[in-house]
């Protein structure tokens, strides 16, 4: 069975409002690029929900962490 590829709602979101912030430093161009590695590596409903929850989670750490190192 292939992995679905195509984008989802939900990863327009993501990759729109990380844009969206202003914050194109290389560090989050190389997230941005992670998430639509793993986005792309999904397999099944049950796996895709579970990446999304992953990969949220890690967006949001990584923008923390990118923000403390900014002040």
């Amino acid at each position: 069975m292939a992995a679905n590829t195509s984008p989802t709602a939900a990863d327009g979101w993501i990759v729109t409002n990380v844009i969206g912030w202003g914050k194109r430093s290389e560090k989050m161009l190389s997230i941005i690029r992670e998430l639509k590695v793993m986005i792309r590596s999904r397999k099944t409903f049950g796996e895709q929900h579970m990446t999304h929850e992953l990969q949220w989670n890690e967006l949001r750490r990584s923008v923390c962490t990118y923000d403390k190192e900014q002040d």
